[in-house]
C-alpha cells in the first residue's frame, strides 16, 4: 500500500486461532501531526454535516442559517491547506 510506504502509518489488528487477521479488528493510525489534524478536521466536518442532515440525531441543534455558516466555514477550512502530506 502506497499510503503505508509514504507516511508514518501504523496498521494493527487481532488474529484468529488460525493466525489470520480478523477484518473487523483492523485499525490504522498516523504519527504525523499534519495528517492527524486533517483527519480531525474531516471528522468535525462530518459531525456538523450529520447535524445538518439529521438534527434529531445530533448532540447540538443548529438553525438553518447556522448550519449553512458552519458547513461553509468547515468546507473552506478543509480545502485551505495545499501542503503535501
Amino acid at each position: 500500500m502506497r499510503l503505508d510506504e509514504q507516511t508514518d502509518m501504523d496498521i494493527t489488528g487481532k488474529k484468529d486461532e488460525n493466525g489470520d487477521y480478523i477484518p473487523d479488528s483492523i485499525s490504522f493510525s498516523f504519527s504525523n501531526d499534519s495528517i492527524n489534524n486533517a483527519l480531525a478536521a474531516y471528522l468535525a466536518y462530518k459531525d456538523k454535516k450529520n447535524a445538518a442532515i439529521k438534527p434529531e440525531a445530533a448532540d447540538v441543534v443548529y438553525s438553518v442559517d447556522e448550519q449553512k455558516i458552519l458547513m461553509e466555514h468547515t468546507r473552506n477550512t478543509l480545502l485551505i491547506s495545499t501542503e503535501h502530506i
